[in-house]
This record gives C-alpha cells, sequence and structure tokens, in this order.
C-alpha cells in the first residue's frame, strides 16, 4: 500500500483486492464501465462487469475488447 492510496477513491487503490471490494458497493455505471475496460487487474475488471446492467455499456466493452485483441 503506498501513501497515496490514503487520498485516492477505493477504486483507485494500488491493491486489487482493495479495488475490487470497492467495485461492489459501485453504482454508477459509467464509472464500473470505465474500471471494466481500464484496470490493471482481470479480477477487478471482472467484478466491474458482473456489476453492469447496461446492455450498451457491456456492447461497448466487448467492442472495445476485440479491437485490443485485434490490433
Amino acid at each position: 500500500m503506498g501513501f497515496f492510496d490514503l487520498f485516492r477513491p477505493k477504486w483507485k487503490h494500488s491493491l486489487a483486492g482493495v479495488r475490487a471490494e470497492a467495485v461492489r458497493i459501485i453504482t454508477d455505471q459509467n464509472l464500473l464501465a470505465e474500471i471494466a475496460k481500464t484496470d490493471l487487474s482481470p479480477y477487478v475488471r471482472v467484478a466491474a462487469v458482473r456489476r453492469l446492467i447496461d446492455q450498451a455499456l457491456l456492447t461497448r466493452i466487448v467492442k472495445t475488447i476485440r479491437k485490443r485483441k485485434c490490433a
């Protein structure tokens, strides 16, 4: 854990476990989508995707992931 973790939101914490716990209480669909697309930990990304209910956001995430794999 870094010093700056004390001042960051939990979903930006340096430890993936803390970020995953934070994702479990986030309700903002746009924030969950951003975490699902950008977090370094696959565990945290999956936790964020599981919380998404907006089908349009899920579609955009899948398209983003496919573009990365094809590039």
